[in-house]
């Protein structure tokens, strides 16, 4: 059987199917729970660069620069600098 014929097959669906289902399941729930928390201030008022630079300072790691990224549940990492 080829690469090219592999989606056509039963069997690929049959173990493919309910892991494509969980793997959505568990966004949407990520998701969910993102939108439902992120609404509830922290105890301190503090945010979470104001948090990730606290960290970084009381670990001597105070030339790590924080920076903010638009957008619901993203990040950046950039391991050049």
């Amino acid at each position: 059987m080829g690469t090219d014929r592999v989606f056509e097959s039963p069997l690929f669906w049959v173990f493919a199917a309910p892991e494509l289902l969980l793997g959505l399941y568990a966004q949407s729930r990520i998701k969910f729970n993102y939108t439902k928390y992120s609404q509830i201030p922290t105890a301190t008022g503090m945010t979470g660069a104001a948090v990730a630079r606290h960290l970084l300072d009381a670990h001597g790691l105070r030339n790590v620069r924080i920076e903010t990224t638009p957008g619901m549940l993203s990040d950046h990492y950039d391991p050049r600098s």
